[in-house]
């Protein structure tokens, strides 16, 4: 029987710099609740490095790990916080991956808010590091969740529907401006995030190998697909072109 072919990855489930800066100025400009709060950590953490959804929410305090790194040849040290964590496959392996310092910063003002220590290192026993908000109905009526506590940490459906919410109430603002952006806004979720990080990192210079270790990718191949500078690159060349082409 002749083999049936595996569906392509869907490169294209990732928002564009202009749309992810919109959304981050909207979690900026939100009032001050554990709600909002909750969702100003949710959001960065996976855009920033590139974790799946099940990795996300099951991070603990224990997972957060400050490194001190020298580089060779020199005297100076590259230092900062890492996050480490088991992929999601039967077979897969450890994987590290590094964390901006204001997302742990962010994380802190989370913890600390939630009556612990700051510094995640502090916590004797490992703490959740998502976990529902204290005034979800009230003040953040998206974040919507039923039957669990508000310490409890969160399931995966319950992330899914909070960022998919937001993205949503983005869309609807975004609408008034940018028609196709809040289209593709609407239709983002959690794993959008994960797409965005390794597309907004090789379009900023990284190299690629750094992004499959990021993202956890057994193939070099599978992280291939998110390149497409160069396709761009190709198409506003062949776009100069024909303009020119037109008008002699």
């Amino acid at each position: 029987m002749p083999k049936i072919a595996k569906p392509e990855m869907d490169t294209g489930r990732g928002l564009r710099e202009a749309q992810w800066a919109f959304v981050t100025s909207r979690l900026a400009a939100l009032e001050p609740s554990s709600a909002n709060r909750h969702l100003q950590v949710v959001l960065p953490l996976p855009y920033s490095t590139g974790l799946r959804l099940s990795e996300t929410v099951s991070l603990t305090t224990s997972d957060l790990e400050w490194v001190s790194l020298p580089h060779p040849g020199t005297r100076e040290r590259e230092e900062g916080w890492w996050l480490t964590m088991l992929g999601k496959h039967k077979h897969s392996k450890v994987r590290r991956v590094p964390v901006p310092n204001r997302v742990v910063a962010a994380l802190s003002q989370y913890l600390v808010a939630r009556g612990f220590a700051a510094d995640p290192r502090d916590q004797r026993e490992p703490v959740a590091l998502l976990v529902h908000a204290t005034d979800t109905a009230a003040r953040a009526p998206w974040l919507k969740f039923a039957g669990a506590g508000a310490a409890a940490p969160l399931q995966p459906g319950t992330l899914y529907r909070q960022v998919k919410r937001f993205f949503q109430a983005c869309a609807r603002e975004l609408t008034l401006v940018d028609a196709r952006g809040a289209e593709r806004l609407a239709a983002a979720s959690t794993h959008w995030l994960r797409h965005t990080h390794i597309s907004h990192g090789l379009v900023a210079g990284v190299p690629i190998e750094v992004m499959q270790q990021n993202a956890g990718h057994d193939s070099l191949a599978t992280t291939t697909r998110y390149v497409t500078t160069e396709d761009a690159r190709r198409m506003a060349s062949l776009k100069r072109f024909l303009v020119q082409t037109e008008s002699e």
